[in-house]
């Protein structure tokens, strides 16, 4: 009963103890009330800067992070589409090769002079035999006369016998004389008139030597160029619906944060690329290995007819000489606007026929030749939807690219004034300048030595050329010889191993950012 009272005095004691002691810090509270809220707010401010510093932050590194991915895959992606593109070009150059060797046989008509001057050789070798014999059967048809004439002299005048053996000794001796004077006589006049090939026939051979050496390099170099872009840009396109699909796999915000392209094609469902639609579409490099490769050929032989068909064989050649030579036709392929007479229309204005067939027809015959499609019992409708719209995409890139007109630049080399930025026409301009510069420097290397270079580095002083020195330096060589070494050229472009030519058109720059 009495605890009670003694448990509310003790609780309303501690109360009047906090009062008192809470006393103070209430009225220090009233006194600063306006500071400690200032106060409380900069550290309720701090801390919720703090809170979204770091919220902030760690969604940076996240992103970061995310968009560092994208990059490296980016990258991973451009540099496989660089090793592809490389060993796509090198499995086709084979069937190029195979074209052009048929197309424009040089080494047959190599075989036929080498085989008329064997042939030449060889007759005059006989000829000169023949000489020989008869020297040899007239000294001794005269040993012969001579012995019978002594043997006469020393017979009886009433031998009728060996007189009658004498008279037959001289006739025959003498007839042996003149089929010795006879085959010495058409020996000696035209030794080499036996089998081989007449004189106009051999001059008609050189010359065309001379424009197929010339027209199988120039070909080569301008077709592993188109090769090598037409590639890249089916390469490109397909590894961009690649890429759209990682994208569409990756989830909504990687789509939110994609380009407008990429969200355009996913909004069109376009995506998703089959894997026949993307074998059919890559085996569209057909048309320009059997089909359009005839167009370039034709443009380069008329080019460099134009340009060599008078020079003659013997004209001794500077190094000079020779890259005009090969400007000169290149400006009659490639701008032959600039030029009076041959072609009118520059190797641009048809590029497009000559890299993707026109017609449906030409579709369907490219999938039949590349085995994607049923023989003769396959019709237009058996191309896809899918295959026709990147067939399109492809020509339109092209038509594109190419727009605008050409134009010409000082110092002889072509260059193109295209609407836009920068792009294929421009790209096509320096890789075609990136592989005939490669083929003027392996023809200085293997016929037009620079002894600079060396000398440059043996002394850094005055050094006085030596006459042998200056004789290299103006070197001139005789056009026929230069053939060989054209001709050589070929089987590095289209089988070196590694392919110099090749590698330079991949590591072109502007092609690089073609890309």
């Amino acid at each position: 009963m009495c605890a009670c009272p003694c448990h509310s005095i003790a609780l309303l004691f501690l109360v009047f103890s906090c009062f008192v002691m809470l006393q103070p810090l209430w009225e220090f509270t009233k006194r600063h009330q306006r500071g400690l809220l200032v106060t409380a707010g900069i550290v309720g401010g701090a801390y919720a800067t703090s809170r979204y510093i770091r919220d902030k932050w760690a969604s940076f590194q996240r992103n970061s992070a995310e968009a560092m991915a994208r990059r490296t895959d980016l990258k991973r992606r451009f540099e496989q589409n660089q090793t592809d593109c490389l060993f796509t070009v090198m499995a086709l150059l084979p069937s190029l090769a195979e074209q052009l060797d048929s197309e424009l046989d040089v080494d047959g008509i190599t075989v036929r002079l080498r085989q008329n001057r064997q042939t030449a050789a060889s007759s005059s070798s006989s000829g000169f035999v023949a000489v020989d014999q008869a020297k040899h059967r007239e000294g001794g048809a005269s040993e012969e006369k001579k012995e019978a004439g002594e043997k006469e002299e020393e017979a009886a005048p009433g031998s009728a016998g060996m007189a009658n053996g004498s008279a037959a000794s001289s006739d025959s001796g003498g007839q042996e004389i003149a089929a010795a004077s006879f085959i010495e006589e058409n020996t000696i006049d035209s030794p080499v008139e036996l089998h081989p090939l007449d004189r106009l026939t051999k001059l008609e051979l050189w010359q065309e030597l001379k424009i197929r050496s010339f027209t199988r390099t120039m070909a080569a170099t301008y077709l592993i160029t188109l090769l090598t872009m037409l590639t890249h840009l089916q390469l490109n396109i397909v590894g961009r619906y690649i890429y759209v699909a990682s994208v569409a796999e990756s989830g909504v915000e990687a789509i939110r944060e994609a380009e407008a392209s990429v969200r355009g094609r996913l909004q069109r469902n376009e995506a998703m690329l089959a894997a026949n639609t993307e074998r059919d579409y890559l085996s569209f490099s057909w048309w320009l290995l059997h089909v359009g490769w005839h167009t370039c050929i034709r443009r380069v032989r008329n080019a460099v007819a134009e340009v060599i068909s008078n020079t003659p064989l013997k004209k001794a050649c500077s190094y000079e000489d020779l890259c005009d030579m090969i400007n000169q036709m290149r400006r009659r392929v490639e701008n032959p606007a600039s030029t009076s007479g041959g072609e009118t229309s520059s190797i641009l204005d048809g590029i497009r026929t000559m890299l993707l067939p026109d017609e449906d027809e030409d579709v369907l015959c490219v999938l039949q030749e590349a085995g994607v499609a049923d023989g003769a019992a396959a019709t237009t409708s058996a191309i896809s939807p899918e295959l026709h719209r990147l067939l399109d995409e492809t020509r339109d890139f092209i038509d594109r690219w190419v727009r605008g007109c050409c134009m010409r630049r000082g110092g002889g080399r072509p260059a193109y004034m295209i609407a836009g930025s920068p792009d294929f026409a421009t790209v096509l301009a320096q890789c075609f300048d990136e592989a005939f510069g490669m083929l003027l420097h392996r023809l200085q290397l293997a016929q037009f030595p620079d002894p600079l270079p060396q000398l440059q580095l043996a002394s850094t002083g005055i050094h006085e050329l030596t006459p042998s020195e200056e004789a290299a330096m103006t070197k001139r060589v005789p056009l026929v010889k230069l053939l060989p070494d054209i001709s050589r050229q070929v089987h590095d472009i289209l089988n070196g191993t590694p392919n110099i030519y090749l590698k330079a058109q991949c590591n072109t720059p502007l092609a690089i950012s073609a890309c």
